[in-house]
This record gives structure tokens, C-alpha cells and sequence, in this order.
């Protein structure tokens, strides 16, 4: 009997003593992670179509006054990858048809594989190089036929885009202008303007 009392007398007293105390209830603090939002890759891959002018000029041999020119008009396809904003690879293919002039036209067709660096103009403008190897070939007949019949050369070119759509990084559709030469060494000589559409993914 008297253990029994002698408990009851600790348990009370231990009681009173936390009474009198303020102990904090246990909160729990939000973890801090960093925000994540979870984004879809988007693949830099690109192709554009345009519209090609090609112009054939040559000096006639043995004439020293006599001057050939014409030009013919097509069009072009363009497909690459752009590793990042300031590099990229690009394949072309253009191809002429229709002629102009009195004598009618010489057409082209020329594909190549090309590096091409890039710096970007503001938000939506984009300024590229070309440099590459390329093919070119005469699809007329008669005498034009031995001022280029099939080349194999060194290729360059310069050229504009300017975004239209409102994705970043320049995807969606881009605008493009562009000039050529189509082989840097050769007579005669072959220059190429552009201007077309470009769908980047």
C-alpha cells in the first residue's frame, strides 16, 4: 500500500513540474528542392525549300571582247542539323529549269554538303556561313555543253534568316536569303541567289 501511494505521489509531481512549462509543438519546415520543369527535347534538325536564281558567265576563248551569260531560274532544298547557335551542317540540292534570254538558258543542277557557322543578329535574326563540297553539272546540250559538263569543288556561300514564328532558339518557321558560288574555282563562272522558307523542329 505504501509503494502504491509513493508512485501515485511521483506520477503527480512529475506531472506538475511540465505544467508550468511551454513546450513547442513539433512543426515540420518544407523541405527546399529545386524547381523542375520537365520539357520535352526539341531536336535541331531543319529543312527549307526556295526559289533559285542561277547565273553562267564565261569569257568566249580566243575573243578577248566576247562575253556569254545567262541565267535560269528553280529551285532548291535545304535539310541540316544545327549542333548548337553557333555551328551547324548543311546538305543542298537546286536544280534550274526554266531559261531566259533570247538564247535560252543553261540549267544546273548542284548538291553539296556544307559546314556553316552562324551568329545570331537580335532575337529572331541569324546570319550564316557556308563552306563545303559540292557537284555541279550543265543540263544543256550542244556547244554549252563544253563550257561544264561535271564538276566536282570547293563551294561557299553566305546568307540571312529571320524568324517569323514565336518558339525560341529560332525553331519554326525562319525566312531565308541567301548567295552561292556554286564552285569557287571554274570557268565559267556560277553564282546562285536564294530566298525561300525555313522549318526548324
Amino acid at each position: 500500500m505504501k509503494i502504491t501511494n509513493i508512485l501515485i505521489a511521483i506520477s503527480v509531481a512529475a506531472t506538475m513540474s511540465f505544467a508550468g512549462k511551454n513546450v513547442a509543438p513539433a512543426t515540420s519546415e518544407p523541405i527546399a528542392v529545386a524547381d523542375y520543369t520537365p520539357t520535352s527535347e526539341v531536336l535541331p534538325f531543319y529543312v527549307a525549300l526556295g526559289l533559285v536564281g542561277a547565273k553562267l558567265s564565261i569569257n568566249c576563248a580566243n575573243h578577248p571582247h566576247c562575253h556569254y551569260e545567262d541565267t535560269t531560274y528553280g529551285g532548291l532544298l535545304r535539310f541540316g542539323y544545327d549542333f548548337n547557335k553557333y555551328f551547324g551542317l548543311e546538305g543542298r540540292y537546286a536544280r534550274t529549269f526554266w531559261d531566259k534570254g533570247p538564247f535560252g538558258g543553261t540549267p544546273l543542277e548542284h548538291f553539296g554538303l556544307f559546314l556553316k557557322p552562324q551568329v545570331s543578329l537580335g532575337e529572331k535574326g541569324n546570319l550564316y556561313g557556308l563552306i563545303g563540297y559540292g557537284h555541279t553539272k550543265n543540263l544543256g546540250n550542244g556547244y554549252r555543253l563544253t563550257y561544264l559538263d561535271k564538276k566536282w569543288g570547293v563551294s561557299a556561300g553566305i546568307g540571312f534568316e529571320y524568324q517569323i514564328s514565336d518558339k525560341p532558339d529560332r525553331k519554326g518557321w525562319n525566312l531565308f536569303a541567301d548567295y552561292q558560288r556554286l564552285l569557287l574555282k571554274s570557268n565559267p563562272d556560277l553564282n546562285m541567289v536564294s530566298i525561300g522558307v525555313r522549318y526548324s523542329y
